[in-house]
């Protein structure tokens, strides 16, 4: 296995050149948590949420527009179109549990590219915290009842999501709770927190070869 060997790092098995030469996969362009918070995004603009009355009669359907979903701050002012899920940073963790250097996927060999392979760097854990405003109390109410209920828990448990533009790792969403806004002013009622833990394995692809050593022995 190789990485490409960048000035100041001391030659090494893992960083020393593959032979025959092998094109270099490259840093990727984003990190675990981005593609973890995007597909949950697709996942949330997918849902369905309902309000009405309580005794069920008079039901409104609605959704959060994929593109009123930040998970960070927008660079420049946006029109912001109710309802609408930001993310607040929250503190993070990466686990990596090994003693030595880390160790390879097997199953990835060949798989993202001609003679490359994941390199597992740890499992990447996080507290987020979903900042989600509503037009109306009642969209609130419905989907504080949604995420309570069936939207971030399956009979597994926890959402899984798979990333297929992260190597096909898999997320894993816990939710935690709401917190809820209260107040005279029109804006508390309108706005809630959601709390989830991400867990998402976080890894690299590196170059390899295959390496098979034998022996030959003669005899007489």
């Amino acid at each position: 296995m190789a990485h490409e060997q960048w000035s100041g790092i001391p030659s090494h098995v893992a960083w020393d050149p593959t032979w025959p030469e092998v094109p270099n996969p490259g840093l990727a362009y984003a990190a675990a948590r981005d593609h973890a918070i995007e597909r949950l995004f697709d996942y949330l603009a997918e849902v369905e949420w309902r309000y009405g009355a309580l005794d069920g009669r008079d039901l409104n359907a609605f959704t959060i527009k994929r593109t009123s979903m930040f998970p960070e701050q927008p660079r420049k002012e946006a029109t912001i179109n109710l309802p609408a899920i930001g993310v607040i940073p929250s503190k993070h963790i990466q686990d990596e549990p090994w003693l030595g250097p880390p160790p390879t996927i097997e199953e990835s060999y060949h798989v993202y590219g001609k003679d490359t392979v994941l390199v597992t760097c740890g499992e990447y854990m996080e507290s987020l915290v979903l900042d989600v405003w509503t037009e109306y109390p009642a969209q609130r109410r419905s989907i504080i009842a949604g995420m309570e209920s069936s939207v971030f828990h399956t009979e597994r448990g926890p959402l899984y999501l798979t990333l297929p533009n992260y190597f096909d790792r898999v997320a894993v969403f816990t939710f935690e709770g709401t917190t809820r806004q209260e107040g005279d002013a029109p804006k508390m009622q309108r706005q809630f927190f959601a709390h989830l833990e991400l867990r998402v394995e976080a890894v690299y692809l590196a170059r390899m070869r295959p390496f098979a050593p034998h022996a030959m022995v003669e005899t007489e």
